[in-house]
């Protein structure tokens, strides 16, 4: 090639580059505004209440009982799903509240608390097995607003950093060290697998409960962040790659996004996007919605292609020291309808 062609080449090259920018710039804008669309919160639609009934005084802290959320139709609903969402190291259930206000108004009953022992994520299980205990407890009390209304058959877990871990495990563990047969899907926020110096000096390395999920046999999403430097992405990476069996199994690490800053108060830029994640895997995997579930598929044109993937990344923090690689994101072919591709929701 001689010289002349090679300048002109390379000079076409660079007129392609802001168009490039230019499309990038708009899918991405495209898919937030997707995702603040589904991470609306609709305060009319649902109610909640924390009373006596809901407070368990061996595993929540003190004087704090769990709150439960639910959609003010249930009449109309029947039996719907239920999630139980716990947070993480040194939190209260207040850090996560837009979560199950989100959900509740999107028609799921949700139960959250603010965990005792919060130390080590082995003790997180215990916490969460109560949590369950009070949901199907309040389902079976004839005075509860959430009587006769919650499908025992369809219970996910939610949890953030060492509560993330603790619901994996929670959700793998048998009775009665765990929830094994009584969970359908289990997402992980962040999950605590080791960290930092600092963050194993509060919490330990996970040497308790270690990352070997293969028992796990539902549906298991990992959310991560890039920047994360509390719960290294690659570490938290390890469950995922752990995770056997024909189930959907899913890793997704939301571009620049630290370990806490999709939930503190006030700043919390990546929160809609955790919100919007979250509801529509729960929408594919807990209530079986096939539409949804080309949110988790990775093929050109899909809802995952246009509007998840844009906002996923592998940047690693610069702060990262020694760190290892990780991909953006992991899916399985697990679970996958085929009809669900023609079914795709309505944007």
């Amino acid at each position: 090639m001689s010289n002349n062609t090679l300048r002109r080449t390379l000079y076409l090259l660079l007129l392609t580059l802001p168009n490039l920018t230019q499309a990038a710039g708009q899918t991405l804008e495209m898919a937030k505004t997707q995702i603040d669309k589904l991470a609306e919160i609709d305060e009319e639609s649902f109610a909640s209440y924390a009373d006596d009934n809901t407070y368990d005084e061996e595993y929540f802290g003190e004087k704090e009982p769990a709150t439960i959320y639910y959609p003010k139709d249930l009449k109309e609903r029947g039996k719907v799903p239920a999630v139980i969402i716990v947070h993480g190291f040194n939190c209260k259930q207040k850090f996560l509240q837009k979560l199950p206000k989100q959900l509740s108004s999107h028609g799921f009953i949700c139960i959250i608390y603010t965990a005792l022992d919060q130390k080590r994520p082995f003790q997180w299980p215990p916490g969460l097995m109560a949590a369950y205990e009070i949901l199907r407890g309040e389902s079976m009390r004839p005075d509860s607003p959430i009587y006769d209304h919650v499908d025992l058959s369809a219970v996910a877990l939610v949890g953030h950093s060492m509560g993330g871990a603790g619901v994996l495990h929670t959700a793998m563990m048998p009775y009665p060290n765990g929830l094994r047969g009584k969970i359908k899907t289990v997402i992980g926020l962040n999950p605590y697998n080791g960290g930092p110096m600092m963050a194993e000096v509060g919490g330990g390395a996970n040497d308790g409960l270690g990352d070997d999920l293969s028992h796990l046999q539902i549906p298991t999403m990992i959310v991560t962040g890039s920047y994360d430097l509390i719960a290294f992405p690659w570490k938290s990476l390890a469950f995922y790659n752990s995770l056997q069996g024909p189930a959907k199994h899913a890793f997704l690490s939301i571009e620049k996004m630290d370990h806490a800053d999709w939930y503190f108060i006030p700043s919390e830029p990546n929160y809609p996007t955790v919100r919007a994640i979250v509801y529509l895997w729960l929408m594919a995997y807990l209530a079986d919605d096939p539409a949804y579930r080309d949110y988790f598929v990775d093929s050109p044109g899909s809802a995952f292609d246009r509007y998840i993937k844009p906002v996923l990344g592998n940047t690693p923090n610069p702060l990262t020291r020694g760190g290892e690689p990780f991909p953006p994101y992991l899916l399985s072919d697990g679970g996958l309808d085929p009809a669900a591709k023609d079914e795709r929701p309505a944007d």
